[in-house]
């Protein structure tokens, strides 16, 4: 083969090869959402591959969802459908959004607990941030054997809860939302017992 033949074949084929490149690029990892800023989706436990690919819909690309729909049949992500919200960004493309669903890397949500007198108050506060069902947070709260396991009775577990801002996943259970309560509960406690010791101890230290 000649030397300017071969040279043809070479420059050829790197522009297929640019091309190719090129196409994966803009199905795959060019911008998702057709929305400025951020998105979220949430999945939850009745969703199912069709009703995922309804929610990102409303947000992404035709050439993206067409990406997203040939990653899950490479996939068993339709068989294995993780609950959560999810943040899809506008520069993140099919590729990157499938791997965050796929995995379950999904974004917590601030949920600020009120200074609230009631455990009604406390469950639709919970419930409105998170997948946490009202009504059965509020019976959990309402069970004495319940209570118990977090050092309290029906009559002081509002008492566990602090009046902040939390990060928690909007996914979580009702007893991953109570051991984040216990554990900030603590801390508070720690925290609150420090601040009355320390004028003590500096006045010791003089």
């Amino acid at each position: 083969m000649k030397p300017s033949t071969c040279k043809k074949y070479i420059i050829g084929a790197s522009v297929c090869l640019l091309v190719i490149l090129g196409l994966v690029y803009f199905y795959f990892f060019a911008g998702m959402s057709s929305k400025k800023g951020t998105s979220y989706i949430y999945i939850d436990q009745d969703d199912n591959i069709d009703s995922v690919y309804a929610k990102l819909d409303t947000i992404a690309t035709s050439r993206s969802m067409h990406a997203f729909k040939t990653l899950v049949r490479h996939s068993k992500y339709a068989d294995h459908i993780r609950t959560g919200r999810y943040a899809i960004k506008n520069d993140m493309g099919a590729f990157i959004t499938f791997r965050h669903l796929k995995n379950g890397m999904q974004d917590p949500v601030s949920l600020t607990i009120p200074s609230v007198r009631t455990k009604g108050d406390l469950a639709a506060a919970v419930a409105k941030k998170t997948i946490i069902d009202e009504e059965e947070l509020y019976d959990s709260l309402a069970d004495e054997s319940f209570c118990e396991k977090y050092g309290y009775d029906t009559a002081t577990i509002v008492c566990l809860f602090i009046p902040n801002t939390y990060e928690i996943y909007w996914n979580a259970s009702i007893s991953k939302f109570m051991d984040l309560m216990k554990k900030e509960s603590k801390k508070f406690g720690i925290l609150t017992e420090q601040k009355k010791q320390k004028p003590c101890n500096s006045h010791q230290m003089k």
